[in-house]
């Protein structure tokens, strides 16, 4: 799938210029054009050009993140052939609804991409991703864009246990200012860091429950 091409929306007050995909939806299009005209966006710009880089100030910059464990009673092959399938995530996480390989990629190797779906109640939003590391039975880690924006880096850690294996899910905010403020608008949910960590933990329940009930089944 080839990269949209983008659009110059600059700001009529203050000359700041943004490049928005021609392909994102009207509606991301409008509340993009319309931050940047606002009050908000030039508080931003206003509070990032006074930032100083002095250790007082360092929290300014920190990367949001959240990171959940479970322990699983199934084989650390089993459970890393399940969550590294992107298409089947849809069966754990209660916001995804599965993932499409681009570009003729079939699997989780290292530069592959995907589209994935997503829902929250009424909302639905598409993001693309792509293969940042893939270790079989050791570790899986992508990144997500959404409309040309950074969104997240997630990352799945698999360690072998004396009963079966441990699962390690972590989710790291890459989003900028405009991203975080089309969070609400585009996908219905204001705090995104307690939000996922709320989905993780059923994610990863879900997926114990899948493993273990497969391995029991196997036995």
């Amino acid at each position: 799938m080839n990269e949209s091409p983008f659009v110059l929306k600059q700001c009529p007050e203050c000359g700041s210029e943004k490049l928005i995909p021609v392909g994102s939806p009207p509606r991301a299009v409008d509340i993009i054009s319309r931050f940047a005209s606002t009050k908000l966006h030039h508080k931003v710009r206003s509070r990032g050009a006074r930032r100083d880089p002095s250790p007082s100030n360092y929290h300014l910059a920190m990367v949001e993140q959240v990171t959940v464990t479970k322990e699983i009673a199934a084989p650390v092959e089993q459970v890393w052939a399940m969550v590294s399938d992107l298409t089947r995530m849809g069966e754990w996480s209660p916001e995804n609804e599965g993932a499409v390989w681009l570009r003729g990629a079939t699997g989780p190797t290292l530069g592959a991409t995907f589209r994935g779906m997503n829902r929250n109640g009424k909302k639905k939003w598409n993001t693309l991703g792509g293969i940042d590391d893939a270790q079989p039975e050791r570790l899986l880690a992508f990144r997500i864009t959404a409309a040309g924006f950074k969104v997240a880096e997630w990352r799945y850690e698999f360690e072998p246990t004396a009963t079966g294996c441990r699962v390690i899910e972590t989710w790291v905010d890459l989003r900028g200012h405009i991203a975080k403020a089309l969070g609400k608008p585009v996908s219905g949910v204001a705090d995104r860091a307690a939000h996922n960590r709320a989905t993780m933990e059923q994610t990863l329940e879900r997926l114990k429950l899948a493993a273990e009930s497969t391995a029991s089944s196997t036995q």
